[in-house]
């Protein structure tokens, strides 16, 4: 978690529980809106459980799945109906991405310092980066 938090860039808060309730274990990303959980568990009681969460203090959210290969990231923009699943970091022009493992054209995630973003993945270039065959 704590690399993945680095590489965004924005200041971190180790313990986020003492300001938000129920963020035990979670690394907080303030300037980002962001926070960041970390589960070997998968299922859709630990997203809607974190989803209402991140919901109910109006945060992104990112869940690291550990003990995976490789390893995989879950995404839930705040206010979502909806998780990207299945994404992996990657570094694109030097900035941090983060990009779908499994489906083609699914849209890619930059992350800055700022927060979490929602683009597209149809240029060439993109999909070829991602690691699959543009067609």
């Amino acid at each position: 978690m704590m690399s993945v938090a680095r590489d965004i860039g924005a200041p971190i808060d180790l313990n986020p529980s003492r300001r938000l309730s129920g963020t035990e274990g979670m690394l907080f990303l303030e300037q980002a809106n962001l926070l960041i959980a970390s589960t070997n568990v998968s299922g859709s009681d630990t997203h809607d459980r974190l989803a209402r969460m991140g919901d109910s203090h109006g945060l992104d959210l990112l869940l690291l799945r550990s003990g995976a290969w490789p390893q995989s990231l879950d995404i839930d923009f705040y206010r979502s109906r909806e998780w990207l699943v299945d994404y992996r970091p990657a570094w694109f022009d030097d900035k941090l991405w983060f990009m779908p493992m499994l489906e083609d054209r699914q849209s890619g995630v930059r992350a800055s310092t700022e927060g979490l973003i929602l683009f597209p993945c149809t240029s060439q270039k993109m999909l070829l980066f991602a690691g699959r065959r543009a067609a």
